[in-house]
């Protein structure tokens, strides 16, 4: 996968559709980052504040006081420290290749703390379930091999890759793990098409795709009866090939098996979370958000063997909170209860 990052507002379809003069293949892989056009004139805002604070630190002609010259300090360091925080808020807008067109999603704020792109982004779509580590071996029974005898591993796997809006795997070896778990639980068969024909090898073992020409997974009564019908692959009707992947949206969506659905009505969770972890919980809630139309994150910090500087305090902890829109419920001079709405 890559991430292209554009200044505009979203990619154009001919980016996506080609490649210099010759049609783009693998344009599943891509990811766009684009700006957010609302949120410009605060970039901009911050921006000139911080060549300011520069310009002003390294002008040796201005007599300041030394109160003066501290404050100018403390001042640029806190806007140098949130350099990232603010290009994120910029830089929000996702678009995925879709059926038709883009998929548009709306990264939202920054997680505190964080300062790694690509790590932030993959973290964000893979708990959103746009990215998977992992396929299930019942997806891909249920959606590729329904109503077929066989489908080739290596066309299965470019069709990842190249179909827009198709499941986004994070590597190649997502697939090779549902194929050998299918396989060894007996949901489907693993062979080769030998000589025009499909032949099945295995099946309730541990096997492992190399994803080479010709391999196949194989509906498991084919491969139960002990060999293959000799039928020259009938569903595609040509000798010798096998039956095209066709590449289906369910009507639960991308990636989701068509099983009775079992729902939560509520969830309340006390979590204790290590730190470097506050972004999963946020990602978390982000996604709970958008299926609750009521979610709140309570979370109590208590900080003790150590200490901070008010102005430290007040520069680096109760400015950012304030320009995340976080309202402190309580606050004490060891514990502050902060509540996410």
């Amino acid at each position: 996968m890559k991430l292209v990052i554009l200044n505009k507002e979203k990619p154009d379809n001919e980016f996506l559709e080609k490649y210099g003069e010759n049609p783009r293949v693998y344009r599943n892989t891509l990811i766009f980052l684009c700006v957010d056009e609302n949120n410009k004139e605060t970039f901009y805002n911050y921006l000139r504040k911080l060549i300011a604070l520069r310009n002003i630190e390294g002008d040796k002609s201005l007599k300041l006081t030394e109160g003066q010259k501290k404050e100018v300090k403390n001042k640029l360091k806190n806007y140098e420290q949130r350099e990232y925080e603010e290009l994120r808020k910029y830089y929000r807008r996702l678009f995925l290749p879709a059926k038709d067109g883009f998929k548009d999603i709306d990264l939202g704020l920054p997680t505190f703390g964080e300062s790694q792109l690509d790590k932030e982004i993959y973290e964000y779509l893979r708990s959103q379930g746009e990215i998977l580590e992992k396929i299930s071996p019942k997806v891909i029974k249920d959606r590729y091999l329904l109503g077929k005898d066989y489908i080739e591993i290596l066309k299965l796997s470019e069709a990842f890759l190249k179909t827009p809006g198709e499941l986004r795997l994070a590597s190649k070896e997502a697939l090779a793990e549902g194929i050998k778990e299918g396989v060894k639980e007996g949901l489907f068969g693993f062979g080769y098409i030998e000589g025009g024909t499909p032949e099945c090898k295995h099946i309730n073992v541990e096997i492992t795709p190399e994803f080479l020409e010709g391999e196949i997974i194989v509906k498991p009564e084919l491969c139960k009866k002990g060999e293959i019908e000799k039928t020259k692959s009938a569903i595609s009707g040509e000798e010798g090939k096998s039956p095209p992947v066709e590449v289906k949206e369910s009507e639960e969506g991308y990636g989701k098996e068509p099983t009775e659905k079992r729902a939560l009505k509520e969830l309340k969770l006390k979590l204790k979370v290590p730190i470097g972890q506050i972004s999963t919980i946020a990602r978390i809630a982000n996604y709970l958000k958008a299926k609750f139309s009521k979610c709140d994150v309570e979370i109590s910090i208590s900080a003790t063997d150590g200490e901070i500087e008010v102005t430290e305090y007040e520069d680096k902890i109760l400015e950012a909170l304030k320009q995340a829109g976080v309202k402190i419920e309580e606050e004490k001079s060891s514990v502050a209860n902060i509540i996410f709405n």
